[in-house]
């Protein structure tokens, strides 16, 4: 865990729940597990304020908590992704709503507030019950929303080490030495199965009606890679093939909710396609003629022979299965996105000479100001730029046996996974700043904010002054700007991280 990463979510915590809530979290990330006890005594709290602290927490699924063995004491530790997270939670209730509608939309602000509730109390927030309830079975139905036992507040290596002992106490005298490291092997497969917080396990759970229910984060992510994928075929075919791509993701939706583990999906025959997609009208020329007169046969060719390479085709077996290739978009869309930081902050010239890097390997600045038709001196000075953002580097390779630097020859390069890195972390050091931004403006304006939100001032307007009323509007433009930021940077890191 990073320490962008750490302060990221302090800022959060801290904008989402409180400033006590925040130091009972920043307690737990900066000491590691702990007890009440010991978070009383680090953040100098009353024992009611951290135990409120942690149960808010535990019940946002932040805090994962360990009885310790024949005792009754509980071990506390917090889980920083999971605050993470909750950067991308305007992207989930968007996208609930383009799918569900506002009933969906409703459910899934209730469920992000409280973290976790029953059916049953979910139901006392909301006027149309009958809708809502409906709308509610269909999300769990899509895996929107998964059931969670009070067991799922204990972190996986908890787990897995009370799993470990009851193994090793099976054993009893007959244990031996390599049996340990077998057992563990054993579970933390098990552990990938079962635990993975990555996969949506909940939808197999048995429905018992005193679980609470959680949103599912990795649906919600697969929905807005799809999203991302659909955009990127639309941008660079035509709208037609992103409403047929549209189809086939959606037929193979499972696979594409564990995309990270899964590079490929399919098999599947234009044949397969063309009787699970009856419906859809595909638009394409055949007046300047070629093709095969099939539309479907025709686009899936087309995402073939792109440079994306959106499919794969095993010629091997008939007229051949097409597999969707979710490496080859998951390494363009990265590529692309990189690319497109590059440009903008240091101009074309250095998004060429990276690309060039990426696709061609090591090159001295002589080679690759030749290669991208830029003069030596203008490559030095995008190259040294690049070098200092983190996105390219320099290797020496001596020619002698002293190393000497004189004697030395000096090749450029880049690393992909280090360049999403760098990417991420300025990701974060832009939110972390938006989010200081947005609490030093309302700072600025808190006593006028204060009284605006007096009940007499809302019946009546004419108590506040112009200069006021234009203050207000000026500071919400700014709050709204800030919010389409951060929304804009929870994209770029979906793609970077959970794609």
């Amino acid at each position: 865990m990073t320490s962008l990463e750490i302060s990221l979510s302090k800022e959060i915590t801290l904008d989402h729940f409180g400033p006590i809530v925040e130091k009972v979290y920043t307690a737990l990330i900066s000491k590691g597990r702990l007890l009440i006890s010991q978070i009383i005594n680090i953040t100098k709290l009353s024992r009611r304020q951290v135990e409120e602290s942690l149960f808010i927490l535990i019940q946002q699924n932040i805090v994962k908590y360990a009885e310790k063995p024949r005792t009754q004491l509980n071990y506390y530790s917090v889980d920083v992704n999971e605050v993470l997270m909750r950067i991308h939670f305007p992207l989930f209730i968007l996208t609930i709503k383009d799918i569900f509608g506002v009933d969906g939309e409703e459910i899934a602000k209730l469920l992000l507030l409280h973290g976790r509730l029953s059916l049953t109390s979910l139901l006392t927030y909301v006027e149309d019950k009958d809708a809502i309830k409906n709308t509610f079975c269909n999300m769990v139905a899509n895996g929107f929303i998964i059931a969670v036992r009070p067991e799922d507040s204990i972190s996986m290596i908890d787990k897995l080490l009370a799993e470990e002992d009851v193994e090793v106490s099976k054993l009893g005298a007959s244990l031996k030495a390599n049996d340990v490291s077998r057992i563990r092997v054993s579970l933390a497969v098990r552990a990938e199965t079962e635990y993975d917080n990555n996969v949506a396990t909940g939808m197999k759970r048995k429905a018992i009606s005193n679980y609470d229910d959680y949103p599912s984060k990795s649906v919600y992510n697969s929905i807005n890679d799809i999203d991302s994928v659909i955009g990127l075929v639309r941008e660079r075919l035509t709208p037609s093939a992103a409403d047929l791509m549209k189809e086939i993701l959606k037929i193979y939706t499972e696979e594409f909710n564990d995309c990270k583990r899964n590079s490929v999906a399919g098999p599947f025959s234009s044949a397969q396609l063309s009787y699970k997609i009856s419906d859809i009208k595909l638009k394409i020329d055949y007046s300047k003629g070629g093709g095969s007169k099939n539309p479907i046969v025709d686009y899936l060719e087309i995402y073939r022979l792109d440079s994306v390479k959106f499919l794969t085709k095993d010629i091997e077996r008939g007229n051949g299965d097409y597999y969707l290739n979710f490496k080859e978009i998951n390494n363009f869309m990265k590529i692309d996105l990189i690319g497109n930081t590059i440009k903008e902050k240091y101009g074309s010239n250095s998004m060429r000479l990276w690309k060039i890097l990426l696709d061609k390997g090591k090159f001295d600045e002589k080679q690759i100001a030749k290669v991208a038709l830029v003069s030596h001196v203008e490559a030095r000075k995008c190259l040294f730029e690049l070098l200092n953002a983190g996105y390219a580097y320099l290797q020496e390779v001596p020619k002698t046996v002293d190393r000497n630097t004189m004697r030395s020859a000096f090749l450029w390069y880049t690393d992909i996974v280090k360049a999403e890195e760098q990417l991420i972390s300025e990701c974060y050091k832009v939110l972390i700043n938006l989010k200081k931004r947005r609490k030093i403006e309302i700072e600025k304006l808190s006593k006028l904010i204060e009284k605006s939100e007096r009940d007499d001032v809302k019946k009546d307007k004419s108590l506040l002054s112009e200069a006021e009323i234009y203050a207000l509007e000026e500071l919400k433009k700014i709050l709204n700007r800030i919010d389409i930021s951060e929304i804009g940077i929870g994209k770029m890191l979906l793609i970077l991280k959970e794609f």
